[in-house]
């Protein structure tokens, strides 16, 4: 190459990444909440001092990552990096999202730590609604759902450390300030493993035989109560099997939340059998309530009489047939989902349904990404 060419490609470059700069700052972003590519929120701009009025020790890092998801191309980006990125150790990447083609997981990426003042947002908002709860005679119990790369560390093997440090130290707060019943079920799921899937492999839910893991501890917690209380034992229920998965309110069967997000139209990573309770006979749910936030009703005539107030986010949608199986009255809330956040804020309960309902338990699932969530909202806001 000539000189004069090598110096016009250089311009040529040099121009382009000029252009590209303008281009980002330009379009740069300040507006969007989220990022629909990536599944999650976009960092905010941080403020130089914390909750207390320090300086925020944090700032330079905050403002990295806030550059990062604001400019301009960065969804260009992302999308020509997803289209030629299959890795070498059998990864390919979607925004936050990964699908290991050897072994056929697919998980999201691991969220990070939890701050002390996170810690404590969390455990002062809990005391509120535990607070509401304790006025209406209701026992509010936290159950955190661990996620599925804890459980299953070396099938998701590019994460390599362990995290579920991070959920125990804000449990054991919660456990230390309040007297609310924590159920975090990742040795019992962790156990259990061995025998059959806990978590389905392309969708970030547990399986039913997960679930009913789930409900096995929390109702042992109750018996410590109720101590007549007859516990289901999962040999003894109906069940059926298929390599579809099933995780959605509508109870319809897919081939996994996570794999659709990527943008998996096809079955080939179906590659196991997964167990499925299958209630006999069918359960008689009713949905009532506005589209924005409806509620599910459960009686039943043979199950054991107390009324459990079911509130939190996907993970109970297989966790819940087995409590309308158990006991007699379940209320159940769905407080995430496809709703914007000025109609329906994460994590908030319906006053009315409580003091309606008048139920004995409240139970609250959520997972650790949940947590910021919480610290997004007012936990403790009535309808």
């Amino acid at each position: 190459m000539s000189l004069k060419s090598c110096l016009l490609f250089k311009a040529l470059l040099c121009a382009t990444l000029v252009l590209l700069v303008v281009i980002s700052f330009v379009r740069f972003d300040v507006k969007s909440v989220s990022s629909d590519f990536d599944r999650r929120d976009l960092a905010v701009y941080p403020s130089l001092k914390d909750a207390d009025g320090k300086l925020n020790s944090n700032y330079l890092s905050q403002i990295n990552s806030y550059l990062e998801d604001r400019f301009g191309l960065r969804q260009v980006f992302l999308r020509s990096d997803y289209v030629v990125k299959t890795n070498t150790d059998n990864n390919i990447r979607r925004g936050n999202m990964t699908w290991n083609t050897k072994t056929n997981w697919f998980n999201y990426s691991p969220i990070g730590l939890f701050t002390d003042d996170m810690n404590s947002r969390f455990v002062e908002g809990l005391k509120k609604i535990d607070a509401y709860f304790k006025s209406q005679g209701t026992e509010l119990y936290l159950v955190m759902i661990p996620e599925p790369y804890e459980v299953y560390r070396e099938e998701c093997d590019y994460i390599k450390k362990d995290l579920a440090y991070r959920e125990k130290t804000t449990l054991k707060e919660v456990e230390t300030q309040t007297d609310i019943p924590v159920i975090y079920p990742l040795d019992r799921l962790e156990e259990n493993s061995t025998q059959d899937f806990v978590y389905f492999k392309a969708d970030h839910h547990l399986t039913d035989f997960g679930s009913y893991i789930v409900y096995k501890q929390i109702s042992e917690r109750i018996q410590k109560d109720y101590p007549d209380l007859q516990i289901m034992d999962w040999e003894s229920l109906p069940k059926i099997k298929t390599n579809k998965i099933r995780s959605d309110r509508n109870r319809n069967f897919h081939i996994g939340q996570t794999a659709l997000s990527m943008g998996i139209n096809t079955e080939d990573h179906l590659d196991v059998t997964y167990t499925y309770y299958d209630p006999q006979p069918k359960f008689e749910i009713k949905e009532l309530g506005a589209n924005k936030q409806p509620y599910r009703v459960w009686h039943n005539e043979q199950g054991y009489p107390l009324k459990i107030y079911m509130l939190g986010t996907s993970f109970n949608e297989n966790l819940v047939p087995f409590f309308g199986k158990a006991y007699s009255d379940i209320y159940y809330t769905r407080l995430n989902g496809n709703w914007k956040d000025d109609e329906l804020k994460i994590l908030k309960y319906r006053k009315e349904l409580v003091e309606t309902f008048k139920p004995n338990i409240a139970i609250l699932t959520i997972c650790p990404k949940n947590v910021k969530d919480f610290l997004k909202a007012d936990f403790a806001q009535e309808d």
